[in-house]
C-alpha cells in the first residue's frame, strides 16, 4: 500500500543541466515481509527521453558523467542548450534566450553529427557481433566519411594494452578529423541497452531534431518543429 507520494516536476522547473521530466516517488510497505520500499517512476516526453538517452551514450563513449553534471564544460553546455531548444519546441519553460545560437556554435565545435554517427555505428556493431563473455573492452576506430572501421577486443587482463592502443588511436584521430575512436566497456553497453532498449531510435530522433533546429533561422526552427510534432502526434 502506498503511504507517501512525492512529485518533482522538472518540466516546469528544469534542472540547470537541461534535464526535463516528472519524477514520481512512492513509498509502500510490502505485504510479504512488512518492509518499506521506495519506487520511482520517471515520466518524459519522447523528445525528453531522446535527450536523456543521448546523455547516456555520450557518457559511455567519452568517459564522462554528464548525467551527474560532471564533465567537460562544452559538453555540459551543449546538452543544456539542446534541452532548452527541445523545451521551446514543446512549449514548456526555457532557461535561456540565446539557446539556439549557442547550440549551433557547440554543434560545430564538438562535431556533434560526426561523433553521434560514429557512436551509433559502434553501438550497432557491438550489439550485433559481441556476445562472448571473454571480452571486457572494445576499441573501435570509425571513419565517419566511409562508415568503415576497425575493432579490437580485449579481456579484463588486457586493460593496460587496451588503454595504450586507445591513446594511440586518439593521437591518430587528432591528426585526421574524419576519424573517431572509442574504448568501450562492454558491460556498460549491456547496461545501456537494459535501461534504454530503444537507444538507437532515440539517438536518431535526437540528432534529427537538432538538424531541424540547426537548419532554420534563429527563432524560426522551433515553431516549425512544434507544428510538425503536433501533426505527427508526438
Amino acid at each position: 500500500m502506498v503511504y507517501q507520494l512525492k512529485e518533482t516536476n522538472y518540466i516546469d522547473n528544469p534542472k540547470a543541466d537541461g534535464y526535463r521530466g516528472v519524477h514520481l516517488i512512492g513509498k509502500h510497505v510490502s505485504a510479504v515481509d512488512n518492509k518499506k520500499y521506495q519506487v520511482e517512476i520517471q515520466v518524459r516526453t519522447k523528445l525528453q527521453h531522446a535527450w536523456a538517452t543521448s546523455v547516456e551514450i555520450v557518457d559511455l563513449f567519452t568517459k564522462q558523467t554528464l548525467k551527474s553534471n560532471i564533465g567537460q564544460q562544452d559538453w555540459k553546455d551543449f546538452f543544456k542548450y539542446a534541452g532548452d531548444e527541445f523545451a521551446n519546441i514543446e512549449g514548456t519553460p526555457k532557461n535561456f534566450h540565446d539557446s539556439q545560437a549557442q547550440l549551433a556554435r557547440l554543434i560545430s565545435k564538438l562535431n556533434i553529427y560526426k561523433r553521434f554517427n560514429a557512436f551509433r555505428v559502434s553501438l550497432n556493431f557491438i550489439d550485433e557481433n559481441i556476445s562472448s563473455h571473454e571480452h571486457a573492452y572494445c576499441l573501435i576506430k570509425i571513419d565517419t566519411v566511409s562508415n568503415t572501421g576497425e575493432v579490437f577486443l580485449f579481456s579484463e587482463s588486457e586493460a593496460k594494452e587496451a588503454t595504450k592502443k586507445y591513446l594511440a588511436a586518439e593521437k591518430e584521430s587528432a591528426k585526421n578529423p574524419t576519424l573517431v575512436s572509442a574504448l568501450v566497456n562492454i558491460a556498460s553497453v549491456g547496461n545501456l541497452k537494459e535501461a534504454f532498449p530503444n537507444y538507437f531510435a532515440d539517438s536518431t530522433m535526437f540528432i534529427e531534431t537538432l538538424q531541424s533546429i540547426h537548419s532554420y533561422p534563429l527563432g524560426f526552427g522551433a515553431r516549425i518543429l512544434a507544428k510538425w510534432l503536433k501533426s505527427a502526434g508526438l
